[in-house]
Formats: C-alpha cells, sequence, structure tokens
C-alpha cells in the first residue's frame, strides 16, 4: 500500500512538476515500481506460455481421439 502511495507521489510529481519527494525517495520508488512490474510481466508471461502448452495438448487429444473414431 506504501508503494503504491509513493508511486502515485512520483508520477503526479513528473505530472505536475511539484517538488514532493526527494531525488533519492523518488529514485527508489521508481526501483520497486521498475522491479515489481518485471516480475508481474515475467509472470504473465510464464502463465501464458504454460497455457498454451496446455491448449496444445488437449487439442492434441481430440484430435487423436477423432482419428480413433474415424478409424473404426
Amino acid at each position: 500500500m506504501l508503494l503504491v502511495f509513493f508511486a502515485i507521489l512520483a508520477i503526479a510529481d513528473e505530472i505536475f512538476a511539484w517538488d514532493l519527494l526527494s531525488d533519492n525517495l523518488e529514485k527508489i520508488a521508481t526501483l520497486f515500481l521498475s522491479s515489481i512490474g518485471i516480475t508481474v510481466g515475467a509472470t504473465f508471461l510464464m502463465s501464458l506460455m504454460i497455457n498454451f502448452s496446455l491448449i496444445s495438448i488437449s487439442i492434441e487429444k481430440i484430435a487423436e481421439k477423432k482419428t480413433k473414431s474415424n478409424a473404426l
């Protein structure tokens, strides 16, 4: 929650040219937001790849069932 508050302040500080946060605090907030963003992005991509793998396995099983039923 505190990180979100600092993120909002850092964004508002850049947009409105306020001088609310010190430069060091702004750099720390940017570093944490970047690391969290990279982690969330990597997690999303891993989840996407796993789901694509599961979908392809399911499609392969369906195709195998259809070829077996057509062979009979």
